[in-house]
């Protein structure tokens, strides 16, 4: 993190690759603020990583909604995914990878949303393929196995696709990945 809070990128990726630059770029937004607020960048990363967490209860709801969950299993599931000692854990853990939990259940909300959408318009295809792309290049930053999940997912949406709807939706949906894998591999 103090590497790309004071060389920048560059200096990051100057002497190789060691890991994702991902988490290190929120542990140098963290020095960052802490530095401007004047409180230790610990006390900001644990901050962050809290809000990381809520935000990620957020989408699991939106996403046990989608699936029609009932109201008592999304409550508990949502309950025991801010209460579970492992994730709080890893949420008040330095170097944790807590910021990948949002970015997944983001990404796999887009492409829901992408696969509902089928049979609307061109461009909303287009704009939420891109967001999924975009948020699963950012995933795969943060983790890099996602840099191989990544193409499975979108040729599951396909597969998924053709079977229940036909070939008609499945061109739009090879829109749909296409886009995606092509926002995904820009940064990737």
């Amino acid at each position: 993190g103090a590497t790309l809070l004071h060389q920048g990128p560059a200096g990051y990726f100057r002497g190789g690759l060691t890991r994702e630059p991902g988490y290190p770029a929120v542990v140098g937004l963290s020095m960052l603020l802490g530095d401007r607020l004047g409180v230790s960048y610990q006390r900001v990363l644990t901050t962050l990583q809290l809000g990381v967490l809520l935000l990620t209860q957020l989408l699991l709801f939106r996403a046990l909604l989608a699936l029609g969950v009932g109201a008592r299993a999304r409550t508990l599931a949502v309950l025991y995914l801010g209460l579970s000692p492992a994730i709080v854990n890893s949420a008040l853990s330095l170097f944790s990878e807590v910021v990948t939990y949002p970015l997944l259940l983001g990404g796999l909300l887009l492409l829901e949303r992408g696969r509902r959408g089928l049979a609307g318009s061109r461009a909303a295809t287009v704009t939420t393929a891109a967001a999924a792309g975009a948020t699963f290049a950012a995933l795969t930053l943060c983790k890099a196995v996602f840099e191989a999940v990544t193409p499975l997912l979108a040729v599951l949406l396909v597969v998924l696709v053709w079977v229940a709807r036909g070939p008609g939706t499945t061109r739009r949906a090879l829109l749909f990945a296409l886009v995606t894998m092509t926002v995904f591999a820009a940064p990737v």
